[in-house]
C-alpha cells in the first residue's frame, strides 16, 4: 500500500531518497513499512509534523476547571488542577462541631487580630463564633493571651454540665497563676476541644484556631451582651489603655493578682 495522501507534507516526504529498508530486494522495497491498523509508516510521519505545526490553542481538551499553561509556540505546557486543600486564614477550623473557617481578611488592633466574623465580650477576652441554634464556639483574644502570659494548660469542665452566667466552665494556667474562665450567659458546656489536652500551647500561636469549648445557651441573649468588631473596639481600646499595651510585639505581660484578673 502506498501513500495517496495529496498534502504538501506527503509530497515532500515522497519526494525524498528511500530508507535503506526500501531498497530493490528488500521485504518493502515496493513503499514505506506498515505501522499498526495498516497506515503506511511514512504516511503516519507527515501527518504528525501537519499536526506539530498547527496551533494547539483551538483544539486542546483539559479536564474541567484546568489552566492551561502555553509557550510561545503555542504548545501545551502543563495544567495544572484547582487546589483541593482547605482554606487558610485566621484558623477556626471544625474539630468536633462543624465550624468551617473561610480565609478574610482581619482587622488589626495594635498587633492583635480581630476577625469581624466573630462576637466579643471585651470585660472577658473572649470570642464567640456562632454555630446557630444557640450554640457558640468560645476562645482567647490574641490580646487576651498576651495579658495572661505563656498559657500552658487548660482545664475544662465536665461536658453537659449546666452553668449559670458569670461561672466558669474551665481553668487555664499561665506560668504560675490558675484562674477560671467564665460564661456571660446561662450555659450546657456541649463539648470541649481536645486538641488542648495535654498541653494547651497552641493557644500561644493561634488562639482563633485553639478555641476552648462549644456552649449552647439555655436563654435568648440580651441584644448587648456579644459585641460586633465594631461595637467592641472603643472598649477593647480602652482596656488596652489600662495595661499601657501600645503593641503585641513589645508588650510584657503583668502579673496578675486575684483582685484584677480579667477573665
Amino acid at each position: 500500500m502506498r501513500c495517496i495522501s495529496t498534502c504538501a507534507a506527503c509530497r515532500r516526504r515522497t519526494s525524498l531518497p528511500s530508507s535503506p529498508s526500501s531498497a530493490p530486494g528488500s521485504d518493502h522495497a515496493d513503499g514505506p513499512s506498515l505501522l499498526r491498523n495498516g497506515r503506511p509508516a511514512l504516511h503516519r510521519r507527515a501527518v504528525l509534523q501537519v499536526r506539530t505545526d498547527a496551533p494547539r490553542d483551538s483544539c486542546v481538551t483539559l479536564p474541567e476547571g484546568a489552566e492551561c499553561l502555553l509557550r510561545a509556540t503555542g504548545r501545551r505546557r502543563s495544567w495544572s488542577r484547582p487546589s483541593r486543600r482547605a482554606p487558610v486564614g485566621c484558623g477556626l477550623a471544625a474539630v468536633d462541631c462543624g465550624f468551617q473557617p473561610r480565609a478574610i481578611p482581619m482587622p488589626l488592633l495594635r498587633g492583635c487580630e480581630f476577625p469581624d466574623r466573630l462576637l466579643y465580650r471585651p470585660e472577658s477576652h473572649l470570642w464567640f463564633a456562632p454555630l446557630g441554634a444557640g450554640r457558640f464556639r468560645v476562645g482567647v483574644t490574641r490580646f487576651g493571651v498576651a495579658l495572661s502570659g505563656e498559657i500552658l494548660l487548660f482545664t475544662p469542665k465536665p461536658v453537659g454540665v449546666e452553668l449559670a452566667a458569670g461561672r466558669g466552665f474551665g481553668l487555664l494556667e499561665a506560668g504560675k497563676t490558675v484562674f477560671p474562665v467564665k460564661t456571660p450567659f446561662a450555659a450546657r458546656l456541649a463539648c470541649a476541644n481536645a486538641a488542648l489536652d495535654p498541653s494547651a500551647r497552641e493557644m500561644n500561636r493561634d488562639p482563633f484556631a485553639a478555641w476552648l469549648v462549644d456552649l449552647e445557651s439555655l436563654a435568648p441573649l440580651p441584644q448587648d451582651l456579644l459585641l460586633r468588631w465594631p461595637e467592641a473596639r472603643a472598649q477593647i481600646e480602652r482596656i488596652m489603655d489600662r495595661y499601657a499595651f501600645r503593641d503585641l510585639a513589645d508588650f510584657a505581660a503583668p502579673l496578675f493578682h486575684e483582685d484584677d484578673r480579667d477573665f
